[in-house]
């Protein structure tokens, strides 16, 4: 597909939108419209599939069953994104550490990241790819007053904004033989409230290296004209891009369908038992209250109430029923098979958690480990570690494509720095989540280190926070110290003497 027939004079922008779009279907990306039936709970085959699990009665007399859902899909998404990106995602830069011009540019970066809160981002943002199998991120450059926020002087403000089917945004991205991203086009609906009338209006963007068109129709291509046409000046496609072929939960959606199916079928057990059946046997021969007007009765002497005194038997008379020939009158239990049920979905549970190589990290399993160590929790997190490694080949070429986009607009708000940049390396680590252990990192580092402090006592009364006066306590510190040592040379003179 060539992109630039897009901007072509008399272009028929129509029929290359269509192309655009029929390229797509060749990657194999999962249509979002089918799978958010899977992500969405609500959309589940327990709650929308009339066959699945039908509901009970007659027409005139209908009986709506009961429909538990188990949000599996959510789950997965979810607990992958905290894996990954729970503890922010480490960059170590290679750079000449004597250049006080790259160590600029470095420490401008990170003020970058930081300004539009680049870990928040992330936890944010990769469920999109997670869930909806696609992520896309766009930079920009906005104008501002001039300020100092990046270490230098601008004009400009750097922003990002992420899209997905998720949020609203079909993506088709232009990819050459070699599987290179030529372009990007992200299709969306937006509304119009101009006149106090609200009217839909169809949108059609297009990115490329060196331009930005984007195209204002109606209701859809028909009848498209550009209505933002502008270069783009970093000189490369302002955008990060990734995708996948399967979602997160891959093929457990059968388990949780049977999942939901044992939930349900528990639940209307478990009503329709819930009302009283009284069985009884026999003949009755008496029945009748005991007292049918206000009276005063003896209370009865029981284990609660050793005082005895009256009672009221307005609302309180006593129920009396008489048979005969060993009669009885009781309520019906059923025998209900509790732990055949818990079994089979705790396994289901287990297979899909095994399946997909991510934790359980509920409150009760974590109770259950107890108050295990930082090497044994580590060891539990074995699998969903190595889930991370797996995924993470493809996080961390999507993070490397931003940062040098980052550097490209760099370049552009600080020229003078253009020809270092290219001088400078980074290498992003994902690390897995585990809950921290201060005092094992400690212990380890200063086994690293021979013994010798890592921090200064002025730092750590510092961190500390519980003084207000940090000088003026390290210097009370010193004062007691010394002290004690002087008092330590104190010699008894009639010791030796004895």
């Amino acid at each position: 597909m060539d992109i630039q027939a897009l901007f072509a004079e008399g272009a028929d922008v129509q029929k290359i939108i269509s192309q655009i779009k029929d390229e797509k279907k060749s990657l194999g990306i999962p249509l979002w419209k089918e799978t958010k039936k899977e992500y969405y709970p609500a959309l589940h085959r327990i709650k929308t599939d009339p066959d699945f699990w039908k509901d009970k009665g007659t027409k005139r007399k209908p009986h709506k069953v009961s429909r538990i859902t188990y949000g599996l899909q959510k789950i997965a998404t979810r607990r992958m994104s905290q894996m990954a990106f729970a503890i922010p995602v480490r960059r170590e830069y290679g750079y000449d550490k004597k250049n006080v011009i790259q160590k600029s540019i470095v420490e401008s970066i990170e003020k970058i990241y930081e300004r539009v809160h680049i870990d928040s981002l992330n936890r944010k943002r990769m469920p999109f790819y997670f869930a909806s199998c696609e992520l896309l991120t766009i930079w920009y450059a906005v104008a501002s007053d001039e300020h100092e926020d990046y270490g230098f002087k601008s004009k400009y403000k750097l922003r990002c904004k992420s899209y997905s089917e998720m949020n609203g945004y079909t993506l088709y991205p232009i990819f050459d033989g070699f599987d290179d991203l030529l372009g990007m086009c992200i299709e969306y609906n937006s509304y119009d409230y101009s006149n106090g009338i609200q009217s839909e209006v169809y949108n059609f963007e297009v990115f490329t290296k060196d331009r930005h068109v984007h195209y204002n129709g109606a209701h859809d291509t028909v009848g498209a004209v550009p209505v933002v046409d502008e270069k783009i000046k970093i000189g490369k496609l302002p955008l990060a891009y990734m995708f996948r072929h399967l979602p997160i939960w891959e093929d457990e959606t059968n388990n949780c369908d049977e999942i939901e199916l044992a939930y349900s079928r528990e639940s209307e057990i478990l009503r329709h038992n819930s009302a009283p059946y009284l069985h009884a046997a026999g003949r009755i021969t008496k029945k009748g209250d005991a007292a049918k007007s206000p009276t005063k009765k003896p209370l009865e002497i029981t284990e609660g109430n050793v005082g005895g005194g009256t009672r009221d038997t307005t609302d309180d008379a006593v129920r009396i029923i008489e048979t005969e020939n060993g009669g009885s009158l009781n309520y019906v239990t059923w025998a209900q098979s509790v732990e055949a049920m818990k079994f089979f979905i705790s396994e289901l549970k287990e297979n899909a958690e095994e399946n997909l190589q991510l934790p359980n990290l509920s409150m009760t399993k974590m109770a259950a480990l107890g108050g295990v160590g930082y090497d044994a929790r580590k060891t539990v997190l074995t699998d969903p570690h190595l889930k991370v490694g797996d995924e993470a080949g493809e996080l961390v070429m999507f993070l490397e494509r931003e940062w040098k986009v980052v550097c490209a607009f760099l370049a552009y708000m600080s020229p003078e720095w253009k020809s270092e940049l290219p001088k400078i390396h980074c290498k992003h680590v994902i690390t897995p989540f585990i809950q921290d252990d201060r005092s094992a990192r400690i212990k380890e580092l200063h086994d690293m280190t021979g013994g010798v402090p890592l921090m200064s006592q002025k730092t750590g009364v510092e961190r500390l926070g519980e003084v207000e006066n940090v000088d003026a306590e390290i210097e009370q510190i010193t004062m007691e110290t010394k002290a004690a040592n002087e008092n330590a040379r104190i010699v008894d003179v009639f010791e030796g003497g004895q």
